[in-house]
């Protein structure tokens, strides 16, 4: 998304000379080989040959070129590129092809943007889909100058053919293929002193557009005698004026004198502050540097506490932080490190997760929408720890998600049970907090002690392989809660059931930071559970005494058999072989193969 939206294109840019004017305009197309099918030129409404243009056209045609500008002033870039029918107005003037020196019409076009590229496209009808959709529209030339390698041109297109092949109608670069053409057809502009081969980029300089009152002040004064000038070092960081008036439009700075008005840091002399801010994405894209060093008055970062700490373990985002965001916080970093204000690895961040959306009724959560659902009334009706637990579990992180009502009424029910589940063992005797494994006397002592464990496996793995998929945890402490609630009596003095009880406050407490430190202040802890290590899963709690092995013939499943753990595939092979639906599958047949997971499965292939 990175690459695409950098947008870098080899290619050439040459000029069209404008007849009956000293003027060029240039153009870059990555498909040179097409040169000689381009029946129109395309150029924004704000290409500055626009207005020289008046010189040669009619009043007529420049009343219409100036009333389809102005149309176009209210629509945005997207509106323009990507949601708009293409439309364009003839400029009635004509431009000289670099080559043939044929007579191509000037078209002023809504799809042609000023800040991309040089503001002018050659429109190549036959080889473009916005060219073809244009042509179309407006019934100008389609003139194929590029086929199949195999095939044979045929009449009228009803598409434009994008790809490469061999060239045709292009006079002496006729039969030769695309990637031969365009590095011929290159060296011809060049030698004719018509044009050369460049890189383009899409990604245009920063955009300040909507003015917030807490953007980053730029630190720029203007001076009627001095100029632009930058304000001295000693006299930053600039701070905003509280108070300031919101008027919801333009830069609400604007409306404060005593900020606006200052004295030339050169002269002397009356001065007048930029009120444009900075938007908020200027300061989310080094604020990870200044976490750093936050109370540093002299400079952003110690370098030094850079070396420390950089570069950040884990970024963590949705997609739509890919081009806007992650890519600007690189930018950043970058610049940073090519200036020496950071030193090592030249990227902020070691590892990137993605996560999902989260949804409502199927559609992503807008306000125009009226589908939010509100933080903080769902905090006040169902309590943080349940909003938490419900989007830990919903679904795995980097999947979409869809909120649900009866969702998070379940995580409710989670919490009640677990706080049923303690409430008995708030004033019973012993340590806690015990942390030492007691010897399980039965079967659901020992599957209680494995369900502690398993949990806190899950918990630590999933947060150490960073796969963050956290919904199997709580899963996991589902089945750890069913456990304890069956078997956590108090007067039957379980001292499992007490460690199962008491461990749940360490086990919740990421998930569940409010209930969990509220249970371990019940149990008699003066000090703050999050202060606590996390419980260690141990082999002797993890252990179990039998597995259940699937049996495949052929890789369908033909039969589960319980066996110890760690048994071996003779042993496996054998006991499978008493089964009925096994040697029924097997029967006359020869075994070539046999494959075998451990404790997991064993596949028969005959």
């Amino acid at each position: 998304m990175q690459r695409n939206w950098i947008g870098r294109s080899e290619g050439a840019t040459f000029a069209f000379h404008v007849e009956g004017l000293d003027a060029e305009i240039d153009v870059f197309t990555t498909r040179l080989d097409t040169l000689y099918g381009a029946t129109f030129l395309a150029i924004a409404a704000e290409h500055p040959v626009v207005k020289s243009l008046e010189q040669i056209v009619s009043s007529e045609h420049t009343a219409q070129v100036a009333a389809f500008a102005e149309s176009l002033q209210s629509k945005s870039e997207l509106e323009r590129t990507s949601l708009m029918e293409k439309r364009g107005v003839f400029s009635g003037a004509y431009a000289i092809h670099p080559l043939s020196r044929e007579r191509i019409p000037i078209w002023v076009t809504s799809y042609v943007l000023a800040e991309y590229g040089t503001g002018a496209v050659m429109g190549v009808p036959a080889h473009d889909e916005r060219d073809f959709e244009f042509a179309r529209k407006y019934a100008l030339p389609v003139v194929t100058v590029v086929v199949p390698s195999t095939a044979q041109p045929d009449g009228a297109l009803e598409q434009p053919y994008v790809g490469d092949g061999r060239l045709i109608a292009s006079e002496e670069f006729t039969g030769m293929s695309s990637e031969r053409a365009r590095d011929a057809i290159a060296q011809r502009l060049a030698t004719l002193g018509r044009g050369k081969t460049s890189v383009n980029y899409k990604l245009r300089d920063w955009l300040i557009s909507r003015q917030r009152y807490w953007g980053t002040p730029i630190p720029i004064v203007y001076c009627g005698a001095c100029g632009e000038l930058p304000i001295p070092d000693d006299e930053l960081p600039v701070l905003l004026p509280p108070g300031v008036p919101l008027r919801g439009e333009g830069s609400p700075l604007a409306a404060v004198p005593e900020f606006v008005e200052t004295t030339c840091p050169k002269c002397g002399g009356p001065a007048r502050r930029e009120t444009d801010t900075m938007d908020t994405f200027f300061e989310s894209s080094w604020y990870y540097l200044r976490y750093l060093d936050p109370h540093n008055d002299r400079l952003p970062w110690s370098t030094e506490r850079a070396a420390q700490w950089m570069n950040v373990d884990q970024y963590i985002g949705g997609a739509e932080h890919t081009v806007l965001h992650l890519l600007y916080s690189r930018f950043f970093y970058k610049f940073f490190h090519d200036r020496g204000g950071v030193r090592g690895a030249d990227e902020p961040f070691e590892n990137l997760f993605h996560q999902g959306l989260l949804l409502r009724d199927g559609e992503k959560m807008s306000k125009s929408r009226g589908n939010v659902v509100g933080i903080d009334e769902t905090a006040e009706q169902t309590g943080v720890d349940a909003m938490r637990l419900f989007l830990l579990y919903v679904t795995p992180p980097e999947e979409t998600s869809d909120w649900s009502e009866e969702g998070i009424s379940g995580r409710v029910r989670l919490l009640n049970r677990i706080w049923r589940a303690c409430e008995p063992f708030f004033d019973a005797p012993g340590d806690g907090g015990a942390r030492e494994l007691p010897p399980a006397r039965n079967a659901a002592e020992k599957a209680l002690l494995r369900a502690v464990h398993v949990a806190a496996k899950s918990a630590i793995d999933e947060t150490l392989s960073r796969r963050f998929h956290y919904n199997t945890t709580i899963a996991k402490l589902d089945e750890l809660v069913n456990l304890i609630t069956v078997s956590a009596d108090p007067a039957a003095e379980s001292v499992v059931a007490a460690y199962a009880v008491r461990a749940l406050p360490i086990l919740i407490a990421p998930f569940a930071p409010h209930i969990a430190e509220e249970l371990w202040e019940r149990f008699g802890h003066t000090t703050s559970v999050h202060l606590e290590p996390y419980l260690q899963p141990e082999d002797r709690a993890l252990e179990v005494d039998e597995i259940t092995l699937v049996v495949q013939v052929n890789g369908k499943v033909r039969a589960r058999i319980v066996v110890a753990p760690g048994i071996g595939e003779e042993q496996a092979f054998a006991l499978a072989l008493e089964e009925t639906n096994v040697r029924s599958h097997l029967d006359g047949k020869e075994v070539r193969k046999r494959i075998y997971v451990p404790d997991k499965l064993l596949n028969i292939v005959v």
